[in-house]
């Protein structure tokens, strides 16, 4: 629950209590890049709901640690994984299907074990530093020789 404003923030610890939450959610604040990767790396899933149009690096953060992710279509990053079989992804404003999909992960864990592995190794395959350094020089290259 890192990065909300004020009034959202008291919104969400009050539901958090009126559903008897509090010994299963924490909220943190800002976390440093380490304390990430280490709650990545130990979470089950990891679940991002709002669309943004822009990239949205939560699963690409996650699948680096082995971790898949439950995200809504349309943002940037859910182009780079495999529904179903990376993470799980859902129309934005659909609040069932994140229910669906977070109800499924919590009740089938070694498939989420599963799809983290996959997304991992997907990550690895198709959005490593070294990828995007190639892209990017074959971009400017191509440019060059226009």
């Amino acid at each position: 629950a890192a990065g909300l404003d004020e009034a959202l923030l008291r919104e969400f610890t009050a539901e958090v209590e009126r559903r008897g939450l509090t010994d299963r959610v924490e909220i943190t604040g800002p976390l440093s890049e380490s304390e990430l990767a280490e709650r990545y790396a130990t979470a089950r899933f990891v679940v991002q709901t709002w669309h943004s149009p822009g990239f949205g690096l939560s699963p690409l953060e996650a699948a680096a640690q082995g971790t898949t992710f439950v995200i809504p279509t349309g943002q940037g990053s859910a182009e780079l994984f495999r529904d179903r079989v990376d993470g799980l992804m859902f129309p934005p404003d659909d609040a069932d299907a994140l229910h669906r999909a977070v109800a499924l992960l919590v009740s089938d864990p070694e498939r989420a074990w599963e799809m983290g592995r996959s997304a991992w190794r997907h990550a690895r395959a198709h959005a490593s530093w070294t990828l995007r350094a190639k892209e990017l020089a074959d971009a400017l290259a191509d440019a060059v020789a226009r």
